[in-house]
């Protein structure tokens, strides 16, 4: 899922399942600057309305290539 979610806008990755990754994650998260405007821009990807508008076009796409 970190491929369709991640952003570094918005994100900080913790590279392995360790609590030393996980630590200096947090350390990173709470010692950068968050632009707000880029964090809602990509919060918007996830909308409802966005969602559903693409899961709309996926399921037209699947039926027309079955035709």
């Amino acid at each position: 899922a970190v491929g369709d979610l991640y952003s570094p806008d918005a994100m900080v990755l913790a590279p392995e399942r360790s609590d030393a990754s996980l630590a200096q994650g947090i350390e990173k998260l709470l010692s950068s600057s968050w632009n707000s405007e880029k964090i809602k821009a990509h919060a918007t990807q996830f909308s409802l309305q966005n969602m559903g508008k693409q899961y709309h076009q996926l399921y037209a796409k699947i039926m027309n290539d079955r035709v």
